[in-house]
């Protein structure tokens, strides 16, 4: 495959503490010190670079 036949990549945006349509967010629904809020400071803190090449 060449590179010109690659797609540019795309990612997301992920923002956790966005207002649903419930009325309620994602903070307020996740206790705080559930583990979850430890994988979601590590994402954070990748370095995803690498990944857009």
């Amino acid at each position: 495959m060449n590179e010109g036949d690659m797609k540019e990549q795309q990612f997301k945006p992920y923002t956790p503490k966005q207002a649903m349509l419930m009325l309620a967010n994602l903070d307020e629904m996740i206790p705080e010190k559930h583990l979850v809020r430890v994988v979601d400071e590590m994402i954070d803190r990748l370095d995803i670079v690498p990944l857009k090449r």
